[in-house]
């Protein structure tokens, strides 16, 4: 009956096999070199070949050489996140301090600029001034010219060519140019 194999015969219980004769157990399936083993004992575990060993021994290395390689590729991104890390923290301080010398000019700038307020408020005044006499001006020299032309169109209408004094327009500024305007 081979031991790790398929079960040709029947098997046997313990007390048959104690009844068994060791003599009775067939010599020519065993080899002369080998001892045939003692059917009273319970079967042992076979020798471990050469092929499983080597089988073993590639697994475990292979193993190994797996942990290494991870161990490998762990310290590979830890040195390139590390220098891509050095490289930001120096690019960061570098912003930090540019951004530090912009702020104080800022303040700077801006306290004068606070300080400056007044007289940016009454240059906008003055300017503002300015615009409203000459819209006034303006105003004052169109209402003139049109009750010049009105003047004049009455005075065709009556056939005089004279023309009406100055000071009776009450128009003491500009009297030069309208003057000019109607020669």
């Amino acid at each position: 009956m081979p031991l790790w194999g398929k079960k040709a015969m029947a098997r046997q219980t313990s007390k048959a096999r104690k009844d068994a004769d060791p003599a009775d157990a067939n010599p020519v399936d065993a080899p002369a070199d080998k001892p045939v083993p003692d059917p009273r004992q319970p079967p042992q575990r076979p020798g471990t070949s050469g092929t499983e060993m080597a089988l073993v021994t590639n697994r475990q290395q292979a193993s190994q050489r797996l942990a290494q390689a991870q161990q490998a590729e762990r310290s590979y991104r830890a040195r390139k996140r590390a220098a891509a890390g050095r490289a930001h923290w120096a690019e960061a301080k570098q912003h930090l301090a540019e951004g530090t010398r912009h702020l104080r000019a800022a303040c700077r700038l801006g306290a004068s600029a606070v300080a400056s307020v007044r007289y940016m408020a009454s240059e906008k005044l003055d300017r503002r001034r300015r615009h409203v006499a000459d819209v006034k001006r303006k105003r004052v020299a169109e209402k003139r010219r049109r009750l010049e032309e009105r003047l004049a169109r009455e005075a065709a209408a009556r056939g005089s060519f004279e023309t009406v004094p100055r000071a009776a327009e009450g128009a003491d500024e500009g009297a030069d140019e309208v003057a000019k305007a109607d020669a």
